[in-house]
């Protein structure tokens, strides 16, 4: 039988605030000459015309190609971008364990997420640890979306309300789905 703790609950009921450098998905295509200022420099980069990248430069790029799921040129990029002593923001990091996850590299994608934990130790943004709780919820896995969810509290973080309802309905299912089970 599935045992499921509850989640912890919320600290404060504010809506959690976003950083200040996160551009919001949709971002490049609300605003057309910023959309043709990356097309370009993705076309500079791929031939081979952008020399020694600066970390914005690097971010465009990343993000451009994790948007459009280039999987191969994202991996690259981010190995460049190691070897250059340009650590990704918290959005490339999202977008690059997405990219491996929803292409089947769960656990490439899990060695991002413990990289940067490692990395970043407590300065990770709460945005990571969403990503992970809804990882382990396509999967089924209540119990990592929980231990997630625990750590965050831990660290003083509060999941998006979109993460946080999603691993109370999940809950609720297996709560559900367990009453009428018969334990062996």
């Amino acid at each position: 039988m599935l045992a499921v703790s509850r989640i912890p609950l919320r600290t404060n009921s504010k809506r959690p605030q976003l950083n200040k450098t996160h551009s919001p998905v949709g971002f490049f295509s609300s605003n057309p000459n910023l959309a043709n200022e990356s097309r370009s420099l993705v076309q500079s980069y791929q031939a081979g015309k952008l020399a020694n990248p600066t970390p914005e430069q690097y971010e465009v790029l990343f993000n451009s190609f994790a948007f459009s799921n280039n999987l191969e040129a994202a991996q690259k990029l981010n190995e460049e971008m190691k070897n250059a002593g340009v650590s990704p923001s918290t959005e490339a990091r999202c977008n690059l364990m997405h990219l491996l996850f929803t292409s089947g590299s769960k656990e490439e994608s899990e060695k991002v997420y413990f990289d940067t934990l490692s990395e970043l130790g407590s300065k990770v943004d709460s945005r990571i640890y969403d990503l992970r709780i809804f990882q382990h919820l396509t999967e089924g896995n209540v119990e990592g979306a929980y231990e997630i969810a625990t750590r965050m509290k831990n660290n003083g973080l509060e999941m998006t309300n979109a993460a946080y309802f999603a691993v109370r309905s999940m809950q609720k299912i297996v709560e559900d789905n367990t009453k009428g089970a018969n334990p062996v």
